[in-house]
């Protein structure tokens, strides 16, 4: 298997209803995230985002540092604004 392979299957665990039986952890986020930050992957990083939203997984500290230290490697400062927003959402 391919590595894209290995992120899609990834991002699929990330479903509340997927048809693996997984149950979709911050953690499994956080591993996704920690690829995007070493391949300096803002658009994996993004989807990854777009599916703890829509799935209702609740942001952790860590899962912010992870998406700042991306937006900052990337020099995407839109995306770590609008991260901010979503964490004092949930603060």
């Amino acid at each position: 298997m391919g590595l894209l392979t290995h992120c899609w299957l990834g991002k699929k665990a990330l479903w509340e209803h997927n048809v693996y039986g997984l149950t979709p952890t911050i953690g499994s986020a956080n591993h996704l995230l920690q690829y995007a930050k070493e391949h300096r992957d803002a658009a994996l990083m993004q989807e990854v985002m777009k599916l703890l939203k829509k799935n209702n997984l609740p942001l952790q500290p860590s899962t912010a540092d992870i998406v700042f230290s991306i937006c900052n490697d990337t020099d995407q400062w839109g995306c770590s604004q609008s991260i901010r927003r979503d964490l004092s959402r949930v603060a």
